[in-house]
């Protein structure tokens, strides 16, 4: 495979690792052998003129240059394996296959951690890509906003992205936008869903955020997408940062949240134990008794009711939570209650 100029820097790099290596390794072996003879022959174990001498420092010789060889492939592969990687994530033509970042051994040696950041760190599409140099005070404009643009091509490939769009590499070399969608179709799949029923289409999601397993700070956006049929750009994304106002939001939700999950745990254990002393002790309880554990039930299952709600709202509002809209009578709605409804107002004599 032809290497392309850019790939000239990475290949000279590593040729002179590989001579600054041997280099070293060639002194070392050097002063050794030398260092032995002098000593063979100083102390007369071995005189210079006998042919026990050299042949001592000839196995010496073979052992250090088997073991210099092994060391110096030990010690070059990792180099060897970034540069790979680099290569592949830069998109420079090299014949060395990149290393696979699901490999056994880098998770047990740590080096996936490397890979990690090397194949999923986000990049930006280079600014010209795929658009002329006439272009490049719009392209300069572009970069210099916070709204993210990302263009795709009708095979769904990301042909433009600016400077502002969360765009990830991955290991196969295509781009794509590091979003996070949950509970909603994402831009895929809307595309997929549209693109052979329309010939324009426009979409709109609010406070999606970004994968944390690519971006390390995360941002969440309000996406609106643009669909044109057969256009070169055939869908353009504007992606829209609310972080300032979103993300304060999630942590508060994410306290609240923490917070109604570490009361279920007490409630419900409160519950139980109510339950089970209502079942043991109905016959002992009489009057106002009773009708204070049926009080302590009420209020039991009410308490537990609304850190449901408090539960499903924060899930709601971080689109962790799904609806789905049934059709439903009143009457039966109102059976679903009515007991409740009919305990509690018993409990307040009404």
């Amino acid at each position: 495979m032809a290497v392309s100029p850019s790939a000239e820097p990475l290949r000279g790099y590593r040729q002179y690792y590989y001579k600054k290596i041997i280099g070293v390794f060639a002194l070392v072996s050097l002063s050794t052998l030398l260092a032995l003879g002098i000593i063979l022959a100083a102390t007369g174990a071995a005189p210079i003129h006998k042919p026990n001498f050299w042949l001592i420092i000839l196995i010496i010789f073979i052992i250090e240059a088997a073991s210099f060889a092994a060391a110096i492939k030990v010690i070059a592969e990792p180099l060897c394996q970034i540069l790979a990687a680099l290569s592949h994530k830069a998109g420079v033509p090299s014949s060395e296959t990149p290393p696979d970042i699901n490999d056994k051994r880098y998770e047990k040696s740590g080096f996936k951690a490397v890979l990690q950041i090397i194949y999923d760190k986000p990049t930006t599409v280079p600014a010209n890509h795929h658009v002329g140099s006439e272009n490049s005070f719009l392209i300069q404009s572009l970069n210099r906003t916070s709204c993210g643009i990302a263009i795709f091509n009708n095979k769904k490939q990301i042909i433009f992205a600016n400077s502002a769009a969360p765009i990830a590499r991955g290991i196969d070399g295509k781009d794509y936008l590091a979003l996070e969608f949950l509970n909603e179709p994402s831009i895929s799949e809307w595309l997929d869903e549209i693109s052979n029923k329309e010939t324009k289409a426009e979409q709109r999601w609010y406070r999606i955020a970004t994968n944390p397993e690519v971006v390390k700070t995360t941002k969440i956006y309000d996406i609106v997408a643009s669909f044109e049929k057969g256009a070169e750009g055939e869908t353009v994304i504007f992606l829209i940062d609310k972080s300032s106002r979103y993300v304060p939001e999630e942590e508060d939700l994410n306290f609240i949240s923490f917070a109604a999950h570490e009361l279920r745990g007490p409630i419900t254990v409160i519950r139980g134990y109510l339950d089970i002393i209502a079942d043991e002790f109905a016959d002992r309880l009489h009057g106002d008794e009773a009708q204070l554990m049926d009080r302590l039930i009420v209020s039991a299952n009410r308490l537990s009711s609304y850190i449901d709600n408090i539960l499903n709202v924060s899930r709601f509002d971080r689109h962790h939570l799904k609806v789905h809209l049934l059709e439903d009578s009143v009457h039966d709605i109102y059976d679903s209650i009515a007991d409740d409804m009919q305990l509690r107002a018993a409990t307040q004599h009404r």
